[in-house]
């Protein structure tokens, strides 16, 4: 054939597989092209018999043939369905590929490609494209057209950028970023829910940040995903990421309104955090922040702004900016003082600076007029301004764990407060203007040096609860009997010697703890607290308990560890509601009379007593999980596992045993 004018040989030459030599020399082929025949005889069948069988199949595979260019000639465009050019030398995608309409895989990996034509978006059919190890550095926006496209390969090459319009191709799955040279993902891959594989790796990424490249490509696809919500939601929770600095895409999102950025490790929060001035909630609490930039007084929409649970030694003074705070946190980082800007936030609500090392507050507090909670526990206080007195919606106020010897006189003057606080300081006596605060609800002033309660306190009316624990209280004030409100009353560990008959008139009690007192006896009237839920005796010297407590038919649980009894009366048959019964550490020689009838037990502790027996009787309790006879004098005891359905442990001199 040489020395002819062909331009093309026919395809159905690559059939003669018997060919040996096929003489081609001074020919002006165009199709094969010169680089396929240069390489002989093979090469060319091979060729050939490819675009021939492409026919049929609809599909043709050129791959490895070092063609840079694409045949004009013998290609039937119409109806081909797969097109494979891997591993040439192509430079650019072929014009005549953007006619082959019907294609549904296009691969063109493994050549020289430092473009991709915008005409790529016109093959609406594709769903498999191919590119990898190309020399591209940019993908063009119509990439975003190939609607059906599944498969999207473009690893290896020189990309620094991805356009946005990935975002819409809503169908795929399938999707190789690697090695390349981005450092920005679109948020708007966050769109490619469907992604069931992508690649990532070897790219000098910032955004997404490594700590949530390192968690996988699933969760980094969640992250981009959670992103492009907050565009419709305006919401942004990137909380529990181990995130150890401010992710650069918030930028992006100024119209935010709510972000959480809680449980990192931030150390340094963004001077550009500034920009963001339509947030309103910022939850930066349990990271590691130890300053704060001035820019954050910027937000002046923000109205929940939580610093809790960092590492800040100061607040910034331009804090103040932020004039629309409700809810300002702070607790549990190591502030010294409260900076004067606080009192630039006239709406505040809400202050909690708890946990810190203040030793003052500053006047200026006293300007937020709205403040209806403050919290300054677990600090290093022992006096309150009395500008705080202009705070008279104040209905909270912690104050516990301090260095108060007395109630600061400002505090009387709260009256709108509902619950105060005052546990584990060093006070010494209460003033009577206590008995100022008849809105209270809730008055704790456990772990102190109070020897007496004020008599004032029969004022507080609506008082719920009231926490005298751990003092060194020796009587109560008659006027105690007047909180007819009250439903908790926690005494223990005091000096009481007597519990007055007055007390008893406290009808609304459900849980009252006298536990680790000094007292000998009970009156009578224990018997009219009819709604009692919980009585603590434990750690006392009674020696008896009056026959009335028999008429608490509501009480659930009754602790009388650690006292002198010998007998209980028959009455306690009456308490039917009974669930948890403690008679550990007395002197019991026989098994109170009428604990057998106490069906809803649960638990009997009967442990370090006298006992020689127990009444087979006591096998009638089917509700019994648990029963203490350790260190008493029995040889034997009812209990088997055939008659007690519900019984888990039994503790008896022998050790523990469950049953």
């Amino acid at each position: 054939c040489g020395g002819n004018r062909f331009t093309m040989l026919p395809p159905k030459l690559g059939t003669l597989t018997n060919l040996v030599e096929l003489d081609l020399g001074n020919s002006k082929l165009r199709t094969p092209p010169t680089e396929v025949v240069s390489k002989g005889t093979a090469a060319t069948l091979e060729y050939l018999a490819r675009m021939y069988d492409s026919k049929s199949s609809l599909t043709l595979d050129l791959s490895g043939m070092d063609i840079q260019s694409m045949p004009v000639d013998g290609i039937e465009t119409t109806g081909l369905t797969r097109l494979a050019l891997s591993n040439n030398l192509l430079k650019n995608v072929p014009w005549e590929v953007t006619d082959m309409t019907s294609l549904t895989e296009l691969w063109i990996d493994k050549n020289h490609l430092d473009v991709l034509p915008a005409v790529i978006g016109s093959l609406a059919g594709l769903r498999a494209l191919n590119l990898n190890h190309n020399n591209l550095h940019s993908l063009p926006v119509s990439i975003g057209d190939l609607e059906k496209l599944q498969v999207l390969h473009v690893s290896h090459n020189d990309l620094e950028s991805i356009p946005e319009s990935v975002g819409d191709l809503s169908a795929l799955t399938d999707l190789r970023l690697n090695n390349n040279s981005l450092t920005v993902l679109p948020l708007e891959l966050g769109l490619l829910t469907g992604l069931s594989m992508i690649a990532l790796h070897n790219n000098p990424l910032v955004s997404p940040p490594k700590e949530i490249i390192e968690r996988g490509e699933r969760e980094t696809i969640h992250y981009l995903n959670t992103y492009t919500q907050s565009r419709t939601t305006f919401e942004l929770d990137l909380a529990n990421l181990r995130l150890s600095e401010f992710p650069s895409q918030l930028l992006e999102l100024q119209d935010l309104r709510r972000l959480s950025l809680q449980d990192n490790a931030i150390t340094n929060l963004s001077p550009n955090i500034g920009q963001m001035a339509k947030l309103t909630e910022l939850y930066l609490q349990r990271n590691n922040m130890l300053t704060l930039p001035e820019e954050l007084g910027r937000l002046n929409a923000v109205t929940t702004l939580d610093l809790s649970q960092n590492r800040l030694s100061e607040l910034p003074p331009a804090i103040g900016g932020c004039v629309s705070v409700v809810n300002f946190r702070a607790y549990s980082n190591r502030l010294s003082e409260i900076p004067a800007a606080v009192g630039s936030m006239p709406g505040l609500r809400e202050l909690l600076l708890g946990n810190n090392s203040l030793t003052y507050v500053h006047p200026a507090v006293g300007n937020c007029g709205e403040m209806q909670h403050l919290d300054l526990s677990h600090n290093r206080l022992s006096t309150l301004h009395a500008s705080i007195s202009n705070c008279r919606l104040i209905s909270r106020l912690e104050v516990s764990d301090n260095l108060f010897t007395t109630v600061p006189p400002v505090v009387c003057t709260l009256t709108a407060l509902t619950d105060l606080r005052f546990e584990k300081n060093h006070l010494t006596v209460l003033t009577p203007l206590m008995g100022n605060l008849v809105e209270l609800r809730m008055l704790d002033v456990s772990n102190n040096k109070l020897p007496t309660i004020p008599r004032t306190i029969g004022n507080l009316t609506a008082l719920l609860e009231l926490h005298a624990n751990d003092n060194i209280i020796d009587s109560l004030p008659p006027s105690l009997k007047d909180l007819f409100s009250l439903q908790r009353l926690n005494l223990a560990t005091n000096k009481l010697k007597v519990f007055q008959a007055e007390a008893a008139d406290l009808t609304s009690l459900k849980r009252l703890s006298l536990s680790s007192n000094e007292l000998v006896s009970l009156p009578p009237e224990m018997g009219n607290m009819s709604a009692l839920k919980e009585l603590l005796l434990d750690g006392n010297q009674l020696s008896t308990v009056p026959t009335s407590v028999g008429r608490l038919t509501e009480l659930e649980i009754l602790n009388l560890d650690g006292n002198r009894l010998s007998l209980l009366p028959p009455e306690l048959a009456g308490m039917t509601a009974l669930q948890e019964l403690w008679l550990h550490d007395n002197q019991l020689s026989v098994v109170p009379e009428g604990v057998a009838d106490l069906t809803n037990l649960c638990v009997l502790t009967l442990s370090n007593n006298q006992l020689t027996n127990i009444p087979v009787a006591l096998t009638r309790l089917k509700s019994l999980n648990e029963v203490w006879l350790k260190d008493n004098q029995l040889r034997a005891h009812p209990f088997r596992q055939g008659n007690m359905p519900n019984l888990n442990v039994l503790l008896v001199d022998m050790g523990v045993q469950v049953i």
